[in-house]
């Protein structure tokens, strides 16, 4: 609902309206594990029952040539019946509930919200205040899934949890018009980001067949995490269509969400175990820079005024506070410290093309060093470092020539300079993943029906 009103010749807007959202969220799977586990005199079966014709004579850039014959897992899978009947395959029960009830959840999510907005317009200024308040409530049911020392059973026990909070959530906005297409903004706002769903069920997985244990534990007790925003942005409007933005931001964050992988623990209930689990953080804190231009270059003369521009760049630097086990104080998690677009465009008369170039620094993946296991001493950017994402620069491109008015030709091509996509640990040279994708093309014929005149 909004309402218009006057504060003497002061044009002003007062909005309100609220919201439920109740969503019930789960996972129900089953997933069969056949192998030899429990068959005291398992029959052989080769391989070569199952082979394909795929062979690669440059494998992974000819670092496996003559890749091949490799298995087809249709043939295998469609095998199946007559594997267990032979003697060869048999259901590992134990295996099957372990990788299938540790996923298994049920989550109800209710979120109820209220706002109201106020805003009044006085000279060159235009003011906007609002006011949001939320309250979430959350029930949880996850499971612990525990295998024995040998792996012939496997027990699950159901785990409960509920969860409520509430959240004020405030915002000003001040506009002040410089002339009649410059103006400055300075913005203070509350927000909120609640936890991804899976990551509140209160599951355990402990597989007692590895040394050192290896546990996965979901944190019920998870809050979200807040952040006051303080942004101040200078906005000048071209013509005959563009756009100039340049501003500067600080994030205060409040109990951030982190992802931990730490190979050992040295305290706690799992003390020399491998565990993965998520926490809330200290405060942290997060400020940059950040530029974007837009505009269709129209004034150029004959065919160069179909050509236009569109770029961004963001500069970020962050300090994630303290993380357990540790007496660094690491950047923020999955937080480039560079990033921009650049992407010519031009459309003339029946013909629209695109050319997007994307880059985002490197960052970190998931926190995994701690003091204690840096055994080497070679410090963050040793072997035993955070896991990092690679740096990724991607070139894409898209064109469509319209043919008639209801059908155009599609043409689309991504990745086509087949960037790397990885992880690496503390330094690039301790590679632990690397994938190239090659690129991706795309054709086709898109038909809008149009009244014809």
């Amino acid at each position: 609902m909004a309402r218009n009103y006057h504060v003497g010749s002061h044009f002003s807007t007062f909005e309100y309206g609220v919201k439920v959202r109740n969503a019930h969220k789960g996972q129900d799977a089953y997933s069969p594990v056949y192998d030899q586990a429990f068959l005291s005199n398992p029959t052989t079966v080769l391989m070569t029952r199952y082979l394909s014709g795929f062979r690669n004579n440059n494998y992974y850039f000819n670092a496996y040539p003559s890749y091949g014959p490799v298995t087809d897992y249709n043939k295998i899978s469609g095998d199946l019946n007559n594997l267990i009947a032979e003697g060869a395959l048999a259901l590992d029960e134990p295996a099957t509930i372990f990788g299938s009830a540790a996923s298994n959840f049920d989550l109800t999510e209710r979120i109820s919200s209220a706002y109201a907005m106020n805003t009044i317009e006085f000279g060159h200024f235009r003011l906007q205040t609002g006011l949001r308040f939320e309250v979430t409530q959350l029930d949880i049911l996850g499971y612990l899934v525990t295998n024995n020392a040998t792996s012939t059973e496997s027990t699950v026990t159901p785990q409960p949890a509920n969860n409520w909070y509430w959240n004020p959530l405030p915002s000003v906005q001040l506009r002040y018009s410089l002339g009649e297409d410059t103006d400055i903004r300075a913005v203070y706002g509350r927000g909120i980001s609640r936890p991804n769903p899976y990551d509140l069920v209160p599951y355990v997985t402990m597989d007692n067949s590895t040394n050192p244990l290896t546990i996965s534990v979901g944190n019920p007790d998870l809050k979200p995490e807040h952040a006051n925003n303080y942004d101040l942005l200078f906005e000048q409007y071209l013509k005959p269509f563009g756009l100039l933005q340049a501003g500067v931001f600080y994030k205060q964050l409040y109990a951030p969400i982190y992802y931990i992988n730490n190979p050992l623990q040295t305290t706690g209930p799992y003390a020399g175990d491998q565990l993965s689990s998520i926490i809330n953080g200290a405060d942290a804190q997060l400020y940059g820079f950040e530029a974007a231009y837009i505009q269709h270059l129209g004034f150029l003369p004959g065919l160069l005024n179909g050509f236009g521009i569109s770029a961004n760049y963001t500069w970020t630097n962050s300090s994630a506070g303290h993380i357990p086990l540790r007496s660094d104080i690491p950047k923020l998690q999955r937080q480039a410290p560079v990033s921009w677009n650049f992407s010519p465009t031009y459309d003339k008369g029946r013909l629209s093309t695109r050319l997007g170039v994307t880059y985002n620094g490197t960052s970190i993946y998931q926190y995994q060093y701690t003091n204690a296991n840096d055994t080497a001493n070679l410090g963050v950017r040793g072997p035993a470092g955070d896991n990092y994402l690679y740096a990724h620069l991607q070139v894409d491109a898209q064109a469509s020539v319209r043919m008639t008015n209801s059908i155009s030709v599609l043409v689309q091509g991504l990745n086509l300079t087949n960037e790397v996509f990885g992880f690496y640990n503390g330094s690039p040279q301790y590679v632990t993943q690397r994938e190239f994708y090659k690129p991706t093309y795309t054709f086709g014929l898109r038909w809008e029906p149009r009244r014809e005149n």
